[in-house]
């Protein structure tokens, strides 16, 4: 590792090797004992550096097996890596992979492992030859959900129904202020990354899930019934908008979605070449049938094409999200000038 940090980032390296030349003492308690460790190996938990000098130690290996195989896809972050391509090829690199990561003392556990193959034919000819769990269904790539349009609507669904602990927790607290500021900063949030990676088409049913708790719960620690479809509407509105900034994932997930695409797709086309052809379909979406592109197109928003959000990047889902809030604080005011008029 220090070896890596001297060559490719030399400025940090006194730093580094301050830290981790020598052998440090770690101290913890066993039945009241202290007990102390050795650490000689590895980076230490909780050093802001550590993924970074853990990934530079990790990084020639990964560009070398890449290198001499490129039929195989590799993708790693952290110590999270990801192998594509046909199964002859993939278990080839596996293999060089264990073998080159035994020599700086890396230890692949193949329970942690899985194999991902939509052909359940194929699937069960791989699961003959390998002890590693695989599945047809689907598998999560750092958090989200990718396979069948079953396996992600029903994982993303599970996401969503876990924030009922947290929900539930908060009605418990005697400070309904401390509980409004917990379910608008750690529960609205909770499933924004979901947002971003999975169409808003296969995240419908996840959205409504949250909305709902979101709402329950508003309206219980405010101590009243059910919303109005107004008062709602009013309630997801940013603050600066009159609301209560309880951002509806029903109604933002397609600019998140969007965004993300767009912010990404450059990026994908240097990182994987054959991906080119992407950029292309989904700039000439309308001659187009992928998946990618129909999902893109049916998020845009009506006064926009897909060319010019893909040439606007910057701040492009706050744009977008602006946009909505105040199409909506309008249709909000709209509706109290008709009712006051009614009044008069």
């Amino acid at each position: 590792m220090l070896n890596q940090v001297l060559t490719t980032f030399p400025d940090i390296y006194n730093h580094a090797a301050l830290v981790y030349s020598d052998i440090n003492p770690l101290i913890y308690l066993q039945r009241s004992h202290p007990v102390i460790l050795s650490s000689q190996e590895g980076v230490h938990q909780g050093d802001p550096l550590g993924p970074a000098l853990f990934s530079i130690a990790m990084q020639p290996i990964l560009e070398d097996l890449q290198s001499h195989n490129k039929e195989v896809t590799i993708l790693a972050y952290l110590d999270d890596v990801y192998l594509l391509g046909s199964p002859d090829q993939v278990f080839h690199v596996f293999e060089r992979l264990r073998s080159a990561f035994s020599d700086i003392n890396l230890m692949i556990e193949e329970k942690k492992c899985e194999i991902y193959c939509s052909s359940s034919p194929l699937l069960n000819t791989i699961s003959e030859s390998t002890s590693i769990p695989a599945t047809s269904q689907g598998c999560r790539i750092l958090g989200t959900p990718i396979g069948s349009s079953s396996y992600i609507i029903e994982s993303c669904s599970d996401v969503a129904q876990s924030g009922s602990n947290l929900c539930g927790k908060l009605l418990k607290l005697q400070d309904p202020q401390c509980g409004m500021l917990l379910l608008r900063h750690c529960h609205v949030t909770r499933m924004n990354f979901l947002s971003r990676t999975v169409p808003p088409r296969l995240l419908e049913s996840a959205a409504a899930i949250h909305d709902t708790l979101t709402s329950s719960t508003f309206t219980n620690l405010l101590g009243r019934g059910n919303l109005t479809d107004r008062q709602w509407l009013q309630a997801t509105l940013p603050i600066r908008h009159g609301g209560f900034g309880l951002t509806a994932l029903t109604s933002t997930a397609q600019f998140a979605f969007l965004s993300s695409w767009v912010s990404t797709l450059h990026t994908i086309t240097k990182r994987i070449p054959d991906a080119e052809r992407l950029l292309d379909e989904v700039q000439n979406s309308h001659h187009s049938n992928s998946s990618i592109s129909r999902d893109l197109c049916d998020v845009l928003p009506q006064n926009k094409t897909l060319v010019e959000v893909i040439n606007d990047r910057k701040q492009l889902q706050h744009k977008l999200t602006e946009e909505y809030m105040n199409l909506c604080q309008m249709v909000l005011f709209r509706i109290h000038l008709r009712l006051e008029t009614n009044l008069e």
